[in-house]
């Protein structure tokens, strides 16, 4: 079981989805070289399990129909084998039902393997999501954002932060509601995704504070895509007659160091001194 979450997990969160051409050519593959062994050693080592390698390798890279397919191919290849290397059977009826009999067994360990797989895919999607907004959550942020950085560092471009910050929300939730507040986050949620576009992705990264990550983005660039971000958050909230605010801070990623949490401290700090001052908008930091 260990095994089969290792290779999920290269599958589904270590980007080896993106190799599927090479799990189906390794299906394919251990299909030939064990029917062939299979052939070869004709009735003296019973061969029969190691079909599954096959039927592992195609599941994996193209799910419960592409297994069921291996399945049928490698049981046909099994009793072409057995045919062909003078298996002795009483009945040549045997052969067939020995034939269905594999199928079964691959068909079920694929659908099996299929359904590990989904549920992975799930528990994987649960830990990466926010519950109540869909977005990103703060361990993706931390996985996604930090790779963004490092790529960004390897080809000397520039990546920025945005953090959003909805001001005075603590006391709007106390005041109309827990309930009315899930709405509010719920709401900019989905404003933030439509004012940033492809831009980069939104994450939830707690309370009412959401992160954009803009690979490539300069400090001025950044300042651009806040502004439209923080527009957009405020005409849903006018829309909906909220008394509330909204604040954004620019954090231009530095080579100095890879602290994410530094990074989002500044812009917390910088958006509180703000919000003490009377100011609100737009803010931009030199870096992190």
């Amino acid at each position: 079981m260990e095994f089969i979450k290792v290779i999920f997990r290269l599958l589904l969160v270590g980007g080896w989805a993106k190799h599927r051409r090479l799990f189906l050519a390794l299906g394919a593959g251990t299909c030939l070289i064990v029917g062939w062994i299979d052939y070869v050693t004709t009735d003296e080592i019973n061969l029969s399990f190691v079909y599954l390698a096959p039927v592992f390798f195609t599941t994996i890279a193209a799910g419960r129909t592409g297994g069921v397919v291996m399945a049928l191919v490698c049981s046909v290849v099994k009793v072409m084998t057995d045919v062909y290397s003078d298996q002795p059977y009483a009945q040549s009826v045997f052969y067939l039902f020995n034939g269905l009999g594999l199928f079964l067994a691959f068909a079920g360990f694929a659908l099996l393997l299929d359904m590990l797989r989904q549920a992975y895919r799930r528990e994987c999607d649960t830990n990466s999501t926010d519950e109540l907004t869909g977005l990103p959550n703060r361990l993706t942020f931390a996985q996604s954002a930090g790779k963004a950085w490092e790529r960004s560092r390897e080809v000397d471009a520039p990546c920025s932060l945005v953090v959003v910050d909805i001001d005075n929300f603590k006391a709007f939730n106390q005041s109309q509601g827990e309930h009315v507040g899930d709405v509010v986050l719920q709401t900019l949620a989905r404003a933030a995704g439509l004012a940033v576009g492809e831009q980069g992705p939104v994450y939830r990264v707690g309370g009412d504070d959401f992160v954009v990550v803009l690979p490539a983005h300069d400090g001025q660039e950044a300042r651009l895509v806040a502004e439209a971000l923080q527009e957009g958050l405020m005409r849903a909230v006018r829309e909906r007659k909220w008394r509330l605010s909204v604040s954004c801070c620019v954090v231009l990623l530095g080579c100095g160091t890879q602290d994410l949490d530094a990074a989002l401290h500044m812009a917390r700090t910088a958006l509180y001194g703000a919000k003490h001052s009377g100011e609100s908008g737009v803010l931009v930091e030199a870096g992190a």
